[in-house]
C-alpha cells in the first residue's frame, strides 16, 4: 500500500505551510513544500547570475541543479533546502527576487524538470 498524498493549495500567506505541517504531523507523513523546489532553482540562478530574461538558461539549470528538501514537519527545522549541497539561506525568501521566482515557476520546461522531485 502506498502512502496517501495530501495537497494544500491557496494564495500566498494563506497558511498553506502551517496547515501542511499540522497534517504531516497528524498523519506521520513527510512535508513536501513544492514552492521550496522552485525557490531552490531561484537561489541557484541568483548564485550563478542568471536573470529572469534568460529562460533557456533557467530551464537548463532546473535539470542540472541538485535540490534537497527537508521534509521534517517540525515548526522550525534546522534547514529547509539545500541547493547543490549548500543551505539556501536567506536568499530562499528574499523578496528582491520575486520576479525571477515568478518567471521560473511559469516556464514549462522548469515545471517538467522539477516534477519528479515533487
Amino acid at each position: 500500500m502506498t502512502a496517501p498524498v495530501l495537497t494544500v493549495d491557496g494564495r500566498s500567506g494563506s497558511g498553506k505551510t502551517t496547515l501542511g505541517r499540522r497534517l504531516a504531523r497528524h498523519y506521520s507523513l513527510p512535508l513536501v513544500d513544492t514552492g521550496l523546489v522552485y525557490r531552490g532553482v531561484m537561489v541557484a540562478a541568483v548564485r550563478r547570475g542568471i536573470g529572469a530574461d534568460q529562460t533557456e538558461q533557467l530551464a537548463a539549470l532546473a535539470t542540472s541543479v541538485t535540490l534537497e528538501v527537508n521534509t521534517d514537519s517540525a515548526d522550525d527545522p534546522a534547514w529547509l533546502l539545500r541547493v547543490d549541497g549548500e543551505d539556501a539561506g536567506p536568499l530562499l525568501r528574499d523578496p528582491a527576487h520575486a520576479l525571477l521566482l515568478s518567471t521560473i515557476s511559469q516556464i514549462p520546461a522548469v515545471r517538467r524538470a522539477l516534477l519528479p522531485l515533487q
